[in-house]
């Protein structure tokens, strides 16, 4: 106690110094918090549903394990239930978008249809009333709700009689049978405010060949994801062999839930932990320094303490529990800034991607966090405070002054910092060349200046193609410029199999239904033969247009306008070619993509795109039209691409990896120029008499630079070699960069290096100034 008491009035007497060692550190210690919150959210935190550990996620994976994850038909749902003696219990959701109407009016909402046995699977209870129960999910079963308690507060005041109350949803009444909890959270539903029973009719009921149905399964006590893998696969095989037309080469790929939610950030993650160790190392190294200097300082206070009798134990004692105190200060600061940095930084992500990263709501400083502070705090202290303490201690002990040893100390430490950094700096600039690379990618549509909107028409007054047909030329005809598509391009999804007359073999290709414009619209080029046209009606012959990809890859190099298609029973023909559009993330590959019209294939569902429109305008004109018309998702088409979570995780990464970057190289900076003004301070006599004899400023500060050079290149070439081991790790995170980008070695390489010399040139200008008469007086 007595120790910590003089460690704190010291570092209060010396206030610059404390204060720069305890931003440094705090810089260090609050990049380490801030990801280690991050991370104890997303892999350690038990998930809120019971034994979560016996919870899994299957996947459907036809042909082979590499050719892709899907969801299952639903009677292949119905034979894996049946048939499993591992899993303890299944249970099947998909998640529609629906239009809950009402004294507040129409508006949009997320639902999940899942089956009865979703919440039991789950293990979870209503807070108000209860969650379904057998025979609910049946073919025309009965029209029952469970609320989110977001929407029940929000929509419905938090009325606690909401229970056995009736509800419109999309023209339907359904009675509401309970509320959920406030914590309960499933992301692959994407963040639904309404439950309702499954209840598949016609051929989404029937058909194999409709793959729409997600699972998520129980596993019985004991038995292990590797071991419930292996008997779904022998029953897919099963399957396959009495269903060949649709289940061929079908498995199943069995994911635990934990894996499958968190799974696509744990590159990315681990990539910031990285890049957080090295800032807290380059911190720990520079207070190393700091506190190497400061040694020096107390040489008068220590040697009268050997004299009153100090042992050399004591007193490097007491400089280590002087760099315990700075590192607690240090981490006090660092944690409060990195947890509020971390969820500032949650506040910039979109809700739509929020709602499938709920863990990022509960990012809290616990128990565990608290552990990893400590362990931190403990590591800097004996990093900054033992060595510097037991080599002072010896020194001052045998009354040496050790000054050439304490520079070569401190160099080695600034050479240390210098190749952290340069790693640091490497990881950034690989990332934000690949985010440049990613942002020069031609999705196939200029998004600038698109604007668009969701719109969802009342099912119960629109229930046939020719109302839908109807309402869409309508809502067309009032918003000038405007067109139509079931499914924007950048959201991914919606497949389909059709085949040819020269090639009976299925093929898949990505369905959308648009509208007349929407090529003029979204500056889609029209590469072959005409545009969807008014002659394109219900009564007249099927047509498609398709893109470039999918005439190339499946129609050969005849022309393709006029040829014929077949979906099912159906055959289109073919009478336009259009550019490719990428549909899903930017990152992802050019696919076919095979478009309709949607005055032959209505949907209740559609979204508006509109090139520089008055949204606010168009949201007045469709409730003119029909106020029970529900509107979401106004937004620009540019915040709509930018939402992809494969987008936003790059982002997101390459911007904290700049960040820790610049936050390097300011402390390598820092760093060296505190070595070279030492070394000038050293070097005074000797620049004094170089001076006195006639030597001109430029050859003093060459002379000065020249040392902060050589110390930059040594670390340069220290980092390049560990940037190299380390950059491996990256591969998969990086899009249209390499791993060894010489653009990125190269680039970092020369700012670390004139970063250096920079550093240098103060003090070496400094020492080109020095006056021979007065220094060698004071010497």
């Amino acid at each position: 106690m007595n120790e910590l008491r003089h460690a704190a009035r010291r570092l209060l007497r010396a206030r610059g110094f404390t204060l720069a060692a305890i931003a440094t550190l705090a810089l260090g210690i609050g990049a380490t918090t801030a990801i280690v919150t991050l991370a104890n959210a997303l892999f350690l935190q038990p998930l809120p549903y019971r034994e979560a550990d016996r919870l899994v996620h299957l996947w459907e994976v036809r042909a082979s394990k590499n050719y892709g994850r899907s969801e299952t038909s639903f009677p292949s749902f119905e034979d894996w239930r049946t048939s499993s003696r591992t899993v303890e219990m299944f249970a099947g959701y998909g998640w529609p978008r629906v239009t809950l109407r009402g004294s507040g009016g129409a508006e949009q909402l997320q639902a999940a249809r899942v089956s009865d046995t979703f919440f039991d699977v789950l293990g979870t209870r209503a807070q108000l009333g209860r969650t379904f129960v057998r025979g609910e999910d049946v073919p025309n079963g009965p029209r029952v709700a469970v609320l989110s308690d977001g929407l029940w507060r929000r929509r419905f005041g938090s009325d606690t009689g909401i229970v056995g109350r009736a509800i419109n949803i999309d023209g339907t009444a359904y009675e509401v049978i309970g509320v959920l909890p406030a914590t309960f959270h499933f992301a692959p539903s994407r963040g639904a405010e309404l439950w309702i029973p499954l209840q598949p009719g016609g051929s989404m009921h029937t058909s194999r060949g409709m793959r729409w149905v997600n699972v998520i399964a129980r596993l019985r006590p004991g038995v292990t994801p590797q071991a419930a893998d292996r008997e779904l696969d022998t029953i897919a095989a099963e399957i396959a062999r009495t269903h060949p037309d649709s289940n061929a080469g079908a498995s199943v790929e069995v994911v635990p839930l934990r894996e499958q939610l968190v799974g696509p950030v744990r590159g990315p993650v681990v990539l910031l932990g990285i890049a957080a160790l090295f800032v807290l190392l380059i911190a720990c190294v520079n207070v190393a320094s700091l506190m190497i200097g400061r040694v020096a300082a107390r040489r008068h206070d220590v040697a009268v303490r050997f004299a009153l009798g100090a042992t050399r134990a004591s007193v490097a004692r007491s400089l280590v529990v002087e760099a315990l105190v700075l590192c607690a200060a240090g981490a006090a600061a660092g944690a409060a800034v990195g947890v509020s940095a971390l969820r500032a930084m949650v506040m910039t992500v979109p809700q739509d991607l929020l709602a499938l990263m709920p863990y990022l709501r509960t990012l809290a400083v616990d128990s565990r966090v608290l552990a990893v502070v400590c362990l931190v705090v403990a590591v800097c202290a004996v990093l900054i405070g033992v060595w510097p303490a037991l080599r002072a201690s010896r020194e001052w002990h045998l009354g040496t002054r050790g000054t050439t040893a304490k520079r070569t100390l401190r160099s080695v430490l600034v050479v240390a910092e210098i190749a952290l950094a340069l790693v640091l700096l490497t990881g950034a600039a690989l990332t934000l060349r690949s985010l440049a690379a990613l942002a020069a990618v031609d999705p196939g549509y200029r998004a600038e200046g698109v604007f668009t909107l969701r719109v969802a028409f009342p099912g119960d007054r629109y229930d046939d193609e020719a109302k839908l047909i109807a309402i869409h030329r309508r809502v067309l005809d009032a918003i000038p410029g405007a067109a139509m598509i079931d499914k924007l391009p950048s959201l991914g999804g919606g497949t389909i199999s059709f085949t040819t007359a020269a090639d009976p073999e299925k093929r898949e290709a990505n369905i959308r239904g648009i509208s007349p414009r929407y090529f003029a619209v979204m500056s889609v080029p029209l590469l072959r033969g005409r545009d969807f046209e008014a002659r394109d009606r219900v009564d007249s012959p099927p047509v498609a247009i398709v893109n470039r990809e999918l005439a190339r890859r499946y129609l050969g190099t005849e022309d393709p306008v006029g040829r014929v298609l077949r979906i099912g029973g159906t055959e289109l023909q073919v009478v336009g070619v259009a550019g490719d559009e990428r549909i899903g993330p930017i990152d992802e590959p050019v696919t076919p993509v095979l478009y309709v019209p949607l005055s032959q294939n209505p949907d209740d569902s559609v979204a508006i795109v509109v090139r520089n429109a008055d949204t606010a305008g168009i949201v007045r004109t469709l409730q003119q039209i029909d106020r029970d018309i529900a509107v979401a998702g106004v937004a620009p088409m540019t915040a709509v691409m930018a939402s992809s979570p494969a987008i936003f995780l790059r982002r997101a990464t390459s911007v904290v990896i700049a960040a820790f970057a610049f936050a390097s190289l300011l402390l390598a900076l820092v760093g060296l120029y505190a070595v070279i003004a030492e070394a000038v301070t050293a070097r005074t006599r000797e620049i004094a008499v170089r001076v006195s004899v006639g030597a001109k400023p430029g050859a003093i500060v060459a002379l000065i630079a020249r040392d902060g050079a050589r110390l930059g290149l040594i670390g340069v070439t220290i980092g390049i070699a560990g940037a190299l081991l380390l950059t491996r790790s990256m591969e998969s995170l990086l899009f249209g960069v390499g791993v060894r980008d010489p653009i990125a070695f190269g680039g970092t390489a020369a700012l670390l290096l004139l970063t250096a010399v920079i550093a240098s040139l103060i003090p070496a200008v400094r020492a080109a100034r020095i006056d021979p008469a007065v220094a060698l007086r004071q010497e």
